[in-house]
């Protein structure tokens, strides 16, 4: 299954825009 990858895909996304705003 593909679910794993898109878990991770979007913790990594979520982590990138949550670190993307605070640098905001």
């Amino acid at each position: 299954r593909r679910s794993k990858l898109y878990y991770l895909r979007d913790r990594v996304g979520k982590a990138a825009k949550v670190k993307e705003q605070i640098r905001k």
